[in-house]
Parts: C-alpha cells; structure tokens; sequence
C-alpha cells in the first residue's frame, strides 16, 4: 500500500521517495487510488508558502506567479508538457496519425505556446482572486484544488483509451478500477463537502 502511494508521489512530483525493490505491472495502474492524496501534499505545500509568502508584504498577483512557478517545478511540469502537446497536435494536425505524432514530437509549436500562456494566465489569475480573500477559505481553496485535479486525472484514466502502444499515460490509461477509482474519491470527499 505504502508502496503504492510512493510510486504516485514519484510520478507526480519531484519529492523524492527512495528507490523501489520490485514494481509490478498491477502497482503503476492502483497508484492512482493515491494521487488525490498526492494532490494534497501539492496542495498543502502551495497553501503553505503562500501563507508565508503573505507575511512578505508581497501583491497577491506577485505571490500567484510565484506560487505558479512553484508548482510547475514540483510537479516537473508534467501536466503544462501535456497541454502543450495536445493543443499542438489538435491544433497542428488534420489527420489522427499525423496529431499522434506532433503529440509525440518534443518540439513545442504555436498553438503549444499559446495554450501555455493561456492556461498559466488563468491559473494566476484564479490564484489572485483566491489569494484576495484573506479568510481561512482561501488557504483550503489552495490546498484542495490540486486534489481534485489529481483525482479528475485518475478518472479521466479510468475512463480514456490510450491512443498508441506506448508513452507516459500508457501504464494508467484505461487500467485503472472502479474501486481505486472510488477510493480515491473518499481522498476528495473534504474538497467537494
């Protein structure tokens, strides 16, 4: 179990979690009943420098960027890479073998940039907004967002079709179960009440 919830933590972050004896094929998929949890953790780090970062005297504007940095290192912009590849290809490609491989190439595109920036200027703006309010919500806000995405990925694994043999997504995709599914719902029950 604690294995499990390492692996999670690994693949989504850059903490580091020690080195793994044995991995088995069913570990990568179950993993996800943890990523919620890891979400948390994510969450919990960001709400905690911007609680810091607060006492500064800094905009919140200011420490929405930072906090936005922040996350994109922690999380080795994991999931700024996928934006970009995906409007890339959708953006990129008429035919679906010709999206797959824009989506594979490492070269970032127009449509890649302009996602990027689109979707880092929402994020600070969304943070702004929250940091704002300067109540206790705001912090949950912080801490529980990540959370929810994390468990958003795990159902949006549970419910896709991997498109190609191989890639990052390839050991989640499509094999994830309903229980870990369920599972790590319970995780997200504090940010949907």
């Amino acid at each position: 179990m604690f294995a499990r919830f390492r692996l999670a933590l690994s693949f989504l972050t850059i903490f580091p979690t020690g080195s793994f004896v044995k991995v088995s094929r069913e570990d990568l998929p179950r993993s996800v009943v943890f990523f919620p949890a890891v979400g948390w953790v994510l969450g919990g780090s960001l709400a905690g420098w911007a609680y810091v970062l607060g006492y500064s005297g800094l905009s919140p504007f200011i420490i929405a960027v930072l906090l936005v940095g922040f996350e994109a290192w922690i999380t080795r912009g994991l999931h700024l890479d996928g934006v970009a590849d995906l409007l890339d290809g959708l953006g990129g490609g008429s035919e679906h073998e010709q999206r797959l491989a824009i989506m594979k190439d490492s070269a970032l595109g127009v449509f890649g940039v302009v996602g990027l920036v689109v979707v880092l200027a929402l994020k600070i703006a969304c943070l702004t907004q929250i940091l704002g309010d300067s109540s206790s919500r705001s912090f949950f806000l912080l801490a529980a967002a990540p959370a929810a995405a994390r468990w958003a990925m795990a159902a949006l694994a549970f419910a896709g079709k991997y498109p190609r043999p191989a890639g990052t997504g390839h050991p989640f995709v499509g094999k994830v179960s309903r229980i870990d599914l369920l599972l790590g719902m319970i995780m997200v029950a504090p940010a949907l009440a």
